[in-house]
């Protein structure tokens, strides 16, 4: 009787609630409802509206009921905390000192509790154009909208007949709801970060911090948290000016032998002229003195053309001197890189007392360049030089990468920094994703890797990751979370995969894999083995060495002694004598297991360094790791990092032998016909030698080592050389690129301010798991596209057909495009880049790899791209 009812809304119903409402009607005289009905519809207001009785057909007077569900927003005053900041005066001079004051009120009628504190941050807004930050807005987060979580089921139905009134509770239209004396060289973007600021008693906080070198506006940010419920935002915008400024336009990063227009912006924000003074230098070169008028709240612009020099990087000191006495003064550090790479040719190792070995530099290396590196070490491994020089040059940065690289460089500071963003990389199951994005899965085998790779260097990870990566990976090795990798498994005869598929898959494998990496951290129970179907004659060599180790640690499998025995004989079996080496027969190394033949190589010399039965082969399956090998590193960075680990084992066990006195390395003494070459040495002290580098000789010449002391050290030879792509190389993979104009002021020709499009076809020759497209860009140019704000993603364009890329970096030097997969399809990648800067500018190869197939390589030697003045 009533159709208004009143339901008051309680605080806990922030952010939102539903109400629903079931009316129901009773019985009427049916033919008095159809005819006012009828007579309403019609405007007929003669009709008679007697009653009739149902019949057996039609029944119109029977009972009716309409449901509804309406959402309501609730305010949510009552959890805001209000957050305001105050700062001593709105303007500042670079690298002065700000004081800034947060006060935080609690909603009216409740307390600041006293454990309310705020997290502090002060930004360049410049960043901020670039890409907001939401995650500053903690209470909207907090206050994330319920779903309508309500099932209704009612019997009127069987009264009514079933009907269907459409959508309940979605809104209409679809949508949801909803001067100084120094130069200026610090442009860090972030002036401050507390993550914990106490408030006082009255809910304030003194936050004094210092200005950077920047000339920009600055966002002072205070986020607020109080109890379980309270939570707050507030921000202020200040600014840094002088009278003269200068902005350097100077490719922050160039190449060696690029020719370049470096620019250098000159601002007078008073309300005179000014005629400024502008000199400097860059690096060794004196830049010519420059003078430039400029008008009242104008701007000029100072330009030098500079070569890039063959060693970098270049500092840059440009100082402005206007007449008024006004003045301003940058400083910025250029990267340089080299357009043709030094590269490892060829590395050896042997014992001091060796004859001597021939040394002659390639005939189409560039001069200069390169040399020849000498280390000595008492250990077969010795410090690995050729393996720390290629992962410290390594230029791809998953988490597998970022941490096996720390691992293989002894890098205990890039290893925390890695572990401690391994929450970024955690997927909702907690396995690991190779990069920080939502849509990608979590992998089981990186999982393990990581987890044994910090067991086994003893650097540990975060509690919290390491503890949702344990609880994840197992859950898969229990079965309740699949990471199928057979859905992308192409069967091709004599491959890692074809022998997966007659075990009915990769699971069996990855199982096994799991498994031994939840038992090297003592976290694996016999019952977790129960599931696997054991066929060590089956399996690759990595999955008997995974299961082997297993067994070791889980001694209460059942039958583990004799499951122990017979995985030990087939690996045993598999294992290929050859004089003073004990090679493995080139088994399957799948690649679902992060697994190649140099990290088998690697976990084998670990499992026998520390395996009493195998303490007699352990010398001869070192030195056949050593010998694997390739230009002083092995094939992947997994198998780097578990190389770096096996060696410094196989030390501990075998190599407690010290050595003393000095170790002589001469290249030279040869003969020319009747004149003798000159001689270049380098000596190594003992205990604790460096590695010294000699540069190529003149004529090929011969490379000796003696020793003079106890004890006989192992000497490590590595020849580098800057070796230009002249042609097109491929192995495993088809590479073509193709450069067209977006834009061009002046058809023909490229500008500053062009914009050009880069088309990148690949055509693998065999699936490939983990494969990327490194293709260099200009310098001083801007790869346009992505998420950051003020790109056009309209001019960016994307025509990339064939595999999506799992992952993009957009560098300053070069785009790295990941896939996960690749099938045999062609893939088209695209991207588009601005031209930022006048000059000839040099490129190094494109490239495309197979991470963890190296064998699998492309190389595409680039033309100059040459970017004339604008006229």
């Amino acid at each position: 009787k009533d159709p208004v009812v009143e339901v008051p809304m309680k605080p806990g119903y922030a952010p939102n609630v539903y109400v629903s409402v079931l009316a129901v009607r009773g019985r009427v005289a049916g033919w008095r409802l159809w005819l006012a009905d009828f007579a309403r519809k019609w405007h007929i207001p003669w009709i008679s509206q007697e009653a009739a009785s149902p019949t057996a057909l039609v029944d119109l007077a029977k009972p009716s009921y309409r449901i509804g569900i309406a959402r309501l927003q609730v305010g949510w005053d009552a959890h805001k905390l209000g957050v305001t900041i105050a700062s001593d005066r709105p303007s500042y001079a670079v690298r002065s000192l700000a004081n800034s004051r947060v006060t935080v009120t609690p909603p009216k009628g409740r307390a600041l509790p006293k454990d309310a504190e705020i997290a502090f941050a002060a930004v360049d807004e410049a960043l901020l154009q670039l890409y907001p930050n939401d995650s500053w807005d903690v209470l909207t987060a907090m206050m994330a909208e319920r779903p309508l979580g309500v099932t209704i089921a009612t019997a009127q139905t069987q009264v009514v007949g079933k009907r269907h009134y459409g959508r309940k509770a979605v809104a209409s239209g679809g949508g949801g709801g909803g001067s100084t004396g120094m130069a200026r060289r610090d442009f860090n973007p972030l002036l401050v970060w507390q993550a914990r600021v106490p408030l006082d008693a009255r809910g304030q906080a003194q936050i004094p911090f210092r200005l950077n070198d920047s000339l920009s506006g600055f966002r002072l940010v205070a986020v607020a948290t109080a109890g379980n419920d309270l939570f707050g935002t507030g921000t202020l915008a200040i600014r840094t000016t002088q009278d003269l400024q200068l902005l350097a336009g100077i490719p922050p990063l160039v190449r060696d032998g690029d020719s370049y227009v470096a620019t250098v912006l000159a601002r007078n924000t008073t309300t005179a002229a000014m005629n400024v003074r502008l000199s400097g230098r860059a690096g060794a070169i004196t830049l010519p003195v420059l003078s430039l008028p400029i008008p009242p709240g104008g701007a000029a612009t100072a330009a030098w053309r500079i070569t890039a020099p063959t060693n970098g990087p270049v500092v840059w000191n440009v100082t402005a001197k206007a007449a008024s006495g006004a003045s301003d003064a940058v400083q910025v550090t250029q990267t340089v890189l080299p357009a043709v790479p030094d590269q490892v040719l060829q590395s050896t190792f042997f014992q001091a007392g060796t004859p001597g070995i021939p040394v002659a530099r390639p005939a189409d290396a560039l001069p200069g360049r390169g040399g020849i590196d000498v280390a000595v070490s008492a250990s077969l491994g010795g410090g690995l030089p050729g393996v720390q020089a290629y992962m410290a040059a390594y230029p791809y940065d998953c988490i597998e990468q970022r941490l096996s690289r720390a691992i293989a460089t002894h890098d205990r500071a890039g290893w925390d920094a890695a572990a401690q963003a391994l929450p970024a990389y955690l997927d909702s199951d907690g396995l690991v994703r190779f990069f920080p994005a939502d849509w990608i899965a979590g992998d089981d085998a990186l999982t393990g890797y990581i987890l044994r790779l910090s067991a086994n260097s003893g650097w540990p990870l975060p509690a919290s990751a390491r503890a949702a990566m344990i609880r994840g990976l197992s859950a898969f090795v229990g079965g309740t979370v699949q990471r199928p990798h057979d859905d992308v498994l192409v069967i091709e005869k004599g491959t890692a995969n074809a022998a997966l598929a007659d075990l009915g898959g990769d699971r069996p494998v990855r199982h096994v894999a799991a498994l031994a990496a939840l038992a090297t951290i003592g976290a694996a129970s016999p019952a977790m083995a129960e599931p696997i179907n054991i066929a060590p004659d089956n399996w690759p060599t990595v999955t008997v060495i995974d299961w082997i180790e297993t067994l070791i640690r889980l001694p209460a499998i059942p039958n583990s002694a004799a499951r122990l025995a017979s995985a030990e004989a087939v690996l045993r079996a598999r294992l290929d004598p050859q004089g003073t080496t004990l090679r493995i027969n080139r088994a399957a190394a799948p690649f679902q297991l992060l697994a190649s033949p140099d990290s088998t190589a690697a976990q084998l010399v670990s499992l026998a360094s520390r395996r009493p039965g195998w303490r007699s082969d352990a010398p001869r399956l070192a030195r056949t790791l050593m010998l694997q090998q390739q230009r002083g590193h092995w094939d992947t960075t997994p198998a780097n990092a578990l190389g770096t680990l096996a060696m410094a084992e196989f030390a501990a066990a075998f190599e407690a032998a010290p050595v003393t006195g000095t170790t002589t390395a001469t290249l030279g003494t040869a003969t020319l016909g009747t004149a003798t070459l000159g001689t270049a040495s380098v000596r190594f002290a003992w205990p604790a030698p460096a590695a010294q580098s000699l540069a190529w000789p003149a004529t090929p010449s011969p490379l000796t080592v003696g020793h003079n002391g106890s004890g006989t050290p192992w000497v490590m030879v590595t020849a580098r050389a800057a070796v230009p792509i002249t042609r097109p190389f491929s192995s495993g993979f088809g590479l073509a690129r193709q450069v067209t104009a977006v834009s061009q002021a002046v058809p023909g020709r490229w500008t500053r301010g062009d914009v050009m499009r880069i088309r990148l076809v690949v055509t693998p020759r065999a699936p490939a798991e983990w494969v990327v497209i490194n293709d260099p860009v200009p310098a001083g140019a801007t790869i346009l596209g992505g998420a950051l704000g003020g790109r056009s993603q309209i001019l960016a364009g994307d025509d990339s057909s064939g595999a999506t890329p799992t992952f993009v970096e957009r560098r300053g030097d070069a785009v790295h495009a990941h896939y996960q997969w690749l099938g045999r399809a062609p893939v088209t990648y695209e991207y588009t880049v601005r031209l930022g800067s006048t000059g000839s500018f040099r490129l190094p190869p494109t490239r495309v790899e197979a991470l963890y197939s190296p064998e699998m390589l492309a190389l595409l030697p680039n033309p100059p791209v040459i970017v004339a003045p604008v006229k």
